[in-house]
C-alpha cells in the first residue's frame, strides 16, 4: 500500500500523519509512505520575475529548505518509526497538484485531514482537502479531528466501513477504498442501501435486498466480513443519522467532482466521523 500524506505544516494537516501510520502499520502488503509539501512560492518568483524588476524578484525568499527540513522532521516522528517514508517537495497549486502527484505516481491512498474552523489557514486548508477530494482519481481518506480518535486503538467492536449504494456502477466505486481500510484494520463493511420515500414499499425492499446480497457476493472472497442495512428517506439525512448512532466508523463515498458534490459534501458537513472519498474515472 503506496500512502501519500500532504503537508503545509499546519496542525491540521499533521492530523493526517498517525492514521497514516496506523495504516502502513497494519497493512497486509509492504507498505510506504510519502510526506509531500507543495510549494506555491516557486510559482510566485515565476510571477514576480515576469510582472517585476529583477533586484525585486530576488527580495522573494526561497524558503525550500525550510520545508525540505520540516517534512525531514515529521519523517522521523516516532508514529513513523520502521515504516518506509519518503519525502517529496513540489512546485505547484496545492489540490491539482497533490491529485497529480497522487496518479502519476499511482498511490493507493491519499490522507489528509479537514475541519471547518474561522481560522484562515485551517479553513482554506480543509478548502484544499475537500477539492482534492472531488478530483482525484486516488480514494481520499478525511480525517475529522473534531470526531473520535481514528484510528482508536481501544475499539471493541469490528471496525466498521458505510458504504452507501444505489445500484449504479458509479457508487460501486467506493468498494475498492473500503476493502483497502476494512482489510488493514481486520473490519467490516457496511453495504447501506436508501430507498427514496416516492418508491413503492415492498417490491422496492426486496429488489435492493437482492442488489446488496449480489454486492456481498462479489466481497465474499475479500476475507473480509459484510452486512448490509436498508434505510428509506434523504440518502444524506440517513447517513448521517447512522454515524450519529454510532452504527459505522467510516463512511466510504463516490462523488461526481462537481463544484459541489451533493450527496458525498453533504454527509462530510453533517458528520464528523472519517470519510473515504473515491472520484471516479468513468
Amino acid at each position: 500500500m503506496r500512502i501519500l500524506v500532504p503537508l503545509d505544516g499546519s496542525l491540521l494537516a499533521e492530523r493526517a500523519i498517525a492514521p497514516a501510520a496506523m495504516l502502513a502499520h497494519r497493512s497486509d502488503t509492504t507498505a510506504s509512505i510519502t510526506l509531500l509539501w507543495v510549494d506555491t512560492l516557486h510559482q510566485t518568483q515565476a510571477t514576480v520575475a515576469e510582472e517585476f524588476s529583477a533586484d525585486v524578484a530576488a527580495n522573494v525568499v526561497d524558503r525550500t529548505p525550510q520545508h525540505l527540513l520540516y517534512l525531514a522532521r515529521m519523517r522521523d516522528l516516532p508514529a513513523l518509526l520502521q515504516i518506509d517514508v519518503s519525502i517529496q517537495l513540489v512546485a505547484g497549486e496545492p489540490a491539482p497538484t497533490i491529485a497529480r502527484v497522487a496518479g502519476e505516481q499511482q498511490f493507493d491512498l491519499i490522507v489528509m485531514a479537514s475541519h471547518v474552523l474561522t481560522a484562515f489557514d485551517a479553513a482554506m486548508w480543509g478548502s484544499v482537502t475537500e477539492t482534492v477530494a472531488r478530483t482525484s482519481t486516488v480514494p481520499t481518506l478525511i480525517i475529522r479531528p473534531e470526531g473520535p480518535a481514528f484510528p482508536d486503538v481501544a475499539h471493541v467492536n469490528p471496525f466498521s466501513i458505510l458504504v452507501p449504494l444505489d445500484e449504479t456502477a458509479f457508487a460501486e466505486a467506493a468498494l475498492p477504498g473500503a476493502l483497502l481500510l476494512a482489510q488493514a484494520f481486520r473490519g467490516e463493511i457496511l453495504l447501506y442501501h436508501v430507498i427514496p420515500p416516492a418508491a413503492a414499499q415492498g417490491h422496492r425492499d426486496e429488489a435492493a435486498y437482492a442488489y446488496l446480497d449480489r454486492i456481498a457476493t462479489r466481497l465474499a472472497g475479500s476475507g473480509v466480513m459484510v452486512d448490509r442495512l436498508l434505510g428509506h428517506g434523504n440518502i444524506a439525512t440517513s447517513i448521517a443519522a447512522l454515524m450519529l448512532e454510532n452504527r459505522a466508523d467510516v463512511v466510504a463515498i463516490a462523488t461526481h467532482g462537481d463544484d459541489k458534490f451533493s450527496i458525498a459534501e453533504n454527509v462530510l458537513h453533517h458528520i464528523t466521523a472519517p470519510m473515504i472519498v473515491v472520484h471516479p474515472t468513468h
